[in-house]
């Protein structure tokens, strides 16, 4: 059995109690007398978190927001072979734009004379006219 959350609440909407969300082989809940509570469907606020409860309309219906996930270690680790990978691109790039100047501006790609404006990105356009 999966088991919603359980919130208690004030007329101001403030939460005092929040029981979670449950599952297996558990009870259901008992419901406060005389408490304002919402039963929050299981599930509902996956990678959310309540954090009121807007009493201004009828029915009440909570506020949620989303919660900031980080990233783990195998992210960053993942995140470091990629930009390794890019480095790696980078370098090959310079190396055919180095391979382009010593051809007196050939483009060994399409053979056709090699023209610094066609070059959209400002650091590779930098270089080679500190080069050139």
């Amino acid at each position: 059995m999966n088991r919603g959350n359980l919130v208690l609440y004030d007329s101001n909407g403030k939460i005092w109690l929040q029981t979670g969300e449950a599952t297996g082989d558990i009870k259901p809940h008992i419901y406060p007398v005389g408490i304002s509570y919402i039963e929050v469907l299981y599930g509902s606020t996956e990678g959310q978190r309540i954090v009121s409860v807007d009493v201004s309309v009828t029915p009440h219906k909570i506020v949620k927001e989303d919660i900031e996930v980080k990233p783990s270690y195998e992210d960053l680790e993942n995140k470091k072979i990629e930009w390794g990978d890019i480095l790696m691109i980078n370098e090959v790039v310079v190396r055919i734009i180095a391979e382009t100047i010593m051809n007196k501006g050939i483009n060994p790609k399409t053979e056709e004379v090699f023209k610094i404006d066609k070059i959209k990105h400002a650091g590779y356009k930098t270089l080679l006219r500190s080069i050139s």
